[in-house]
This record gives structure tokens, C-alpha cells and sequence, in this order.
């Protein structure tokens, strides 16, 4: 009768929410991976910066002792 209808419906309803439970896990769990993802590009990129950084300054170190040098020398 009604309460067999009644129990139908809420088991339904339950066996819904489950699977926009799991359709959520699963799309948090793609949200963690694409995070994770841009944390080690990240760390990547502070990488490359800090070499291109020691690089930048041994140029410069050189530029200025070029420069010095061309100074001493009398042509």
C-alpha cells in the first residue's frame, strides 16, 4: 500500500543521492589531482626562476668585469 509506496520512494531517493555522492567524489577526486598537478608545476616554475635568477647574476658578474677590464686596458 501507501507505506510499501512511501519506503519505495525514500529508497529511491537514497539510491540518487548515492550516485550524486559517488558523481561528486569522483569530480572532488579530479579537483585534488588537477591541485596536486599545479603544485608541482608550480615548484617547477620557482625552480626554473631561481636558476634563471643565479644565471641573470653570473651575466651580470661578467658584464661588469668585461666592462672593467675594457676600462684598464688603453687602446
Amino acid at each position: 500500500g501507501e507505506i510499501e509506496a512511501n519506503a519505495n520512494v525514500l529508497a529511491q531517493s537514497i539510491n540518487d543521492m548515492s550516485e550524486n555522492i559517488k558523481e561528486q567524489t569522483g569530480a572532488i577526486n579530479m579537483i585534488n589531482e588537477s591541485v596536486s598537478a599545479i603544485d608541482n608545476i608550480t615548484h617547477e616554475n620557482i625552480s626554473i626562476v631561481n636558476t634563471t635568477n643565479d644565471i641573470t647574476r653570473q651575466i651580470d658578474d661578467m658584464a661588469k668585469n668585461i666592462v672593467a677590464d675594457v676600462r684598464k686596458k688603453k687602446f
